[in-house]
């Protein structure tokens, strides 16, 4: 007859090892979850390295962007060109250089020395040199009064501006070649426009080979150029394109979506600001590569060219600004976290129950309840605004207040959440 008490004893071992068994399994399934939920290091890098180069893109593409929408606004377009140079007759720089130059070119054609030598007497020819500095400085100084206050004048100046930006925009659109400007090439563009006028029966005339393929200059930049001009607005849409495009991949991969929200407006204004800095340089390099008696003209001239793009360039190192910010202020950091908590006391404490006592509606609640939603739709609307609109520094100053009101209206309007 068998033991009960060994049967028992049996059970209860075998019930203390099947418990011990499930344990130790769960621990193991515990474990073997971490270790499958736990990302790779070496994808992490990748992941990692991914980012950045899409953060880096995003910000070179920002700088070529730029750029092309200024070429587009200012030196392609004629009236906006022409609206941009306009004022250059105005400063007493230019106009003190188109004096100089006029001069120098007259006396350097013409040896006014030379004849007023012919025509003194023999033994006051030693006032010939004296003479022409004289008759030099009075013609500068009335070449000047007249660019500083003949209105018929400068009338003249901003229409040849226009026509000359004009064909040289039309014959950068239509220009096919290396770079290489001969004789043919100048013949060819002056033909088009003999056309319809007295002169039509020179127009589409056969050069003879041996003087029509004379190189007369080389601008290798000249394709370049022409490809820039007839698909400006092209490449103005794959810039905005790209942008996005690397701007979403990297928030997309990154775990801390806020953190890289923030490193990419800061990234911004870092290349925003390298980039006026870089302008900034290339007009003292121009400036001061230029003679002596032109360098104040055509300081003038770099500065009111370059005056729109440092302009637009600040608009977007303030946009870059103000992307970090409000991804900071809304992010669950210390400091952000006690800014949005006196915020929210002011408006729920105060001005809420100002306007709605102590009682909630269902209006109220709503919002409340989709606070942060309603706050991000406002700052994406006006963002989207701000890419669709010309903006200037001014501008984007409004905006950004814009945005601020439009998200403390959503705190005040909002339901204390319980």
């Amino acid at each position: 007859m068998a033991n009960p008490n060994k049967s028992n004893l049996t059970v209860s071992e075998l019930k203390k090892t099947n418990s011990q068994l499930a344990t130790e399994n769960a621990k193991l399934k515990k474990q073997m979850t971490e270790i499958l939920n736990k990302p790779d290091k070496r994808n992490k890098i990748w992941k990692n390295l991914i980012i950045f180069v899409c953060i880096a893109f995003a910000g070179a593409i920002l700088v070529a962007g730029n750029l092309l929408f200024w070429v587009g606004n200012t030196i392609v377009d004629t009236n906006k060109f022409v609206a941009t140079v306009n004022p250059l007759i105005e400063e007493p720089a230019v106009q003190q250089g188109i004096a100089s130059y006029t001069t120098n070119q007259l006396f350097t054609r013409f040896n006014v020395e030379q004849s007023l030598t012919d025509v003194l007497p023999p033994r006051a020819d030693f006032l010939a040199p004296t003479l022409t500095n004289q008759l030099k400085s009075t013609t500068q100084s009335s070449l000047e009064k007249i660019l500083s206050n003949d209105s018929k004048f400068q009338t003249i100046w901003k229409d040849t501006i226009k026509t000359s930006h004009e064909k040289l925009i039309g014959y950068i659109r239509q220009y096919e070649g290396n770079g290489t400007i001969t004789i043919n090439s100048i013949y060819k563009s002056l033909s088009d426009e003999l056309q319809n006028t007295k002169l039509s029966f020179l127009a589409n005339k056969n050069l003879p080979a041996s003087v029509g393929s004379i190189t007369v200059a080389n601008f290798p930049y000249l394709p370049l150029a022409h490809n820039v001009v007839n698909y400006l607005g092209l490449y103005q849409s794959i810039a905005i394109f790209l942008l996005i495009g690397f701007s979403v991949i990297a928030i997309v991969l990154s775990a801390n979506k806020r953190k890289t929200v923030i490193v990419i407006g800061i990234m911004f204004t870092i290349f925003m600001a390298l980039s006026i800095l870089a302008i900034r340089i290339v007009v003292y390099s121009v400036t001061n590569l230029a003679q002596s008696d032109y360098r104040n003209a055509i300081g003038a001239l770099a500065n009111i060219i370059a005056d729109p793009l440092i302009s637009q360039t600040l608009m977007l190192l303030l946009l870059g600004i103000l992307i970090a910010a409000v991804a900071w202020i809304s992010g669950p950091y210390k400091v952000a976290i006690l800014t949005r908590k006196r915020v929210k006391t002011l408006f729920e404490g105060n001005i809420h129950q100002a306007i709605f006592s102590s009682g909630e509606n269902n209006f109220t609640m709503w919002v409340g309840s989709h606070r942060q939603i309603l706050q991000w739709s406002a700052v994406a609307i006006v963002a989207f605004i701000m890419l669709i609109v010309e903006l200037s520094p001014i501008l984007v100053f409004w905006y950004a207040l814009l945005i601020l009101l439009l998200v403390l209206l959503v705190e005040m309007l909002a339901a204390k959440s319980h």
